[in-house]
């Protein structure tokens, strides 16, 4: 059992056994160390036969596996894309309401230099947001030319 181990995990194929006999409690080992099928039968036919079919079924499993993996690498960048946005969201809120609430502030309170310093503040930050955004949308390959028009109001 200890070799069937190490041919299975040496592999890049499936793992065939070739039994004399049946032997149940082989199978079952054999089975769980990774081994797909297993033939009794020594007919030229009878082997053709087998291997066709746990090739295609190797086939198939290589498929499926590598759809999952493409499935879990489409969910995995949503999910950055959604961290994304949620973190330019927070920087909005933090960095461009609250200046721009300061800047609001200061001017009911007529301070003008502190108005004037808080809206210049809050309007760098805002370009900068804006940039890395441009820049993101760029990356995921999204044509910025009627980006503008889109946004206009109707």
């Amino acid at each position: 059992m200890q070799l069937i181990t190490e041919i299975v995990r040496g592999a890049f194929c499936p793992v065939i056994a070739l039994l004399e006999t049946y032997d149940p409690e082989w199978v079952n080992d054999a089975a769980e160390r990774g081994v797909y099928a297993y033939i009794v039968d020594t007919r030229p036919e009878e082997l053709q036969s087998a291997l066709d079919i746990t090739l295609r079924r190797y086939a198939e499993l290589q498929n499926v596996q590598g759809a999952f993996a493409r499935r879990k690498a489409q969910v995995d960048r949503e999910v950055e894309l959604t961290l994304s946005r949620r973190r330019q969201l927070l920087e909005l809120h933090d960095d461009v309401v609250q200046g721009l609430a300061l800047a609001h502030l200061n001017l009911e309170l007529n301070r003008p230099e502190e108005t004037r310093e808080s809206l210049l503040a809050t309007l760098e930050k805002a370009r900068g947001i804006v940039s890395r955004s441009v820049d993101e949308l760029r990356r995921e390959g999204i044509p910025l030319d009627g980006l503008i028009g889109d946004a206009a109001p109707s």
